[in-house]
């Protein structure tokens, strides 16, 4: 009697801890708008569902970012902190399916920043010192990987070249090892767009023979600027970069069920998140900075989050876009006077504006009014830098 009453009492915890890893569906879509906000909840949230639920989820919030207004920039790192979440908080034997959703549902122009941070850290071949790869191993996982990512996007708009870009993650983490790895890559393209992915899509994107752009391919599928990469990754916050992939240990072939399904996994901490708590969806799906009254030098224009509000670093420095796109800092000299310095110090020279009303949409260009004057320039809130 005893035993039985043991057993039942087992198997009803089994049940309840098992149900209990499944959030219902009514729960978790209630949850998609303040996930696409909070990559800790994302991660939370995504761990509790089911491996079909995990990418719809994952689907439901990428469309949600997609929606809310802001600069280019903040939804970029709204779209890479939530993904960079959404992969390492899914379940091992479902992050192949999750990572697929990522190529198959972000838009391309923000793919741009995504293939490069995801290369750099989550999926690079060398951030596991403690897990090597034989060219071999990185190969076939990489390949039998992107044949999961190729399957998934066949079903999404411009998917040739959400393809390549996740083909390019691969390429820019393996650090160049093996030299075919690239053939290789492309060989799972679909036949149409394999030609045009080897010759001219993936040389541009990495800088081949000529500066290093994702103009072709962002032209093909007809997408939006590609936003500043640097600022991004201020407004993302700091991320820790460890290796996401799989130990290769189920059959010795890189993966029988999906790529990245067997194994130990690492997992990075989601430090820092963009504020992009707007209050309402206005249906654009770019929206233009608003002008600004500045006696900022005309070449530097500043880095807003969502809110209108000017970044700053961990130094409280103001943070603005230098004349080549890279991001300089707003500070004071030996003497008090007010001067724009590079990452390494040095000072940016660049005429100033003259206290005239500009357009800061690095799009649009600037909008010509009547001088004001030496009107000072507005002083918004400081807001929690990650």
């Amino acid at each position: 009697m005893m035993k039985r009453v043991v057993a039942t009492m087992a198997v009803a915890f089994l049940a309840a801890v098992a149900g209990a890893a499944d959030m219902p569906r009514s729960e978790w879509q209630a949850k998609v708008g303040d996930c696409a906000q909070d990559p800790a909840m994302l991660k939370e949230t995504i761990g509790k569902l089911s491996a079909s639920d995990q990418t719809a989820f994952l689907a439901e919030v990428n469309d949600a970012i997609s929606k809310m207004p802001g600069s280019d920039e903040a939804k970029a790192a709204a779209f890479l902190n939530a993904n960079r979440a959404a992969v390492s908080g899914a379940s091992k034997e479902n992050r192949t399916a999750v990572l697929a959703e990522v190529f198959a549902t972000v838009p391309p122009e923000y793919l741009t920043v995504i293939n490069e941070s995801f290369a750099g850290d989550l999926f690079n071949r060398n951030a596991n010192p403690s897990r090597p790869f034989t060219d071999e191993e990185y190969k076939a996982l990489a390949t039998s990987t992107m044949a999961a990512i190729v399957a998934r996007c066949a079903t999404a708009e411009n998917s040739a070249v959400r393809d390549t870009f996740a083909a390019l993650m691969f390429e820019r983490a393996s650090g160049g090892s093996p030299s075919d790895l690239r053939d290789s890559l492309v060989a799972t393209l679909p036949a149409g767009s394999q030609e045009t992915a080897k010759s001219e899509w993936i040389p541009a994107a990495m800088g081949e023979g000529r500066e290093k752009t994702y103009d072709p391919m962002l032209g093909v599928s007809e997408s939006g600027e590609e936003p500043n990469h640097a600022a991004v990754l201020q407004l993302a916050g700091p991320q820790i970069g460890q290796a996401l992939l799989a130990d290769m240990q189920a059959d010795g072939t890189g993966a029988s069920s999906g790529g990245l399904a067997s194994g130990a996994f690492t997992s990075p901490g989601i430090v820092g998140t963009a504020d992009i708590n707007d209050p309402v969806d206005n249906g654009l799906s770019r929206v233009p900075r608003a002008s600004v009254l500045s006696t900022t030098p005309l070449g530097l224009k500043p880095v807003k989050d969502a809110m209108g509000n000017v970044m700053r670093d961990e130094n409280g420095r103001e943070m603005y876009y230098g004349p080549n796109g890279g991001i300089v800092y707003k500070t004071t000299d030996l003497s008090g006077n007010t001067v724009y310095v590079d990452q390494d110090g040095a000072v940016v020279e660049n005429p100033t504006g003259g206290g005239k009303r500009r357009g800061s949409d690095r799009r649009t260009g600037n909008i010509p009014v009547e001088d004001e004057g030496d009107t000072p320039s507005p002083k918004p809130e400081p807001i929690p830098y990650p």
